[in-house]
């Protein structure tokens, strides 16, 4: 289904835009992989932040995210 929403169409630009905090959640693909699978597809991607409403809250709680 995804692979038929992406499909290019003659004469029509693709476009994607995300709204994220900016936080990795456990992604289950690299962000390589997925950046050469856009770039490959030509696909333009906007991006944008919204605030994270915990305050950071989530980052220091998950193991994976702290440092």
């Amino acid at each position: 289904m995804i692979e038929q929403a992406l499909r290019a169409m003659p004469g029509q630009k693709r476009v994607i835009v995300v709204i994220s905090d900016g936080l990795d959640r456990g992604s289950k693909t690299s962000f390589e992989k997925i950046l050469g699978e856009l770039q490959k597809q030509d696909i333009t991607v906007y991006a944008v932040q919204a605030q994270d409403r915990t305050r950071g809250a989530y980052a220091g709680m998950s193991p994976s995210l702290s440092r």
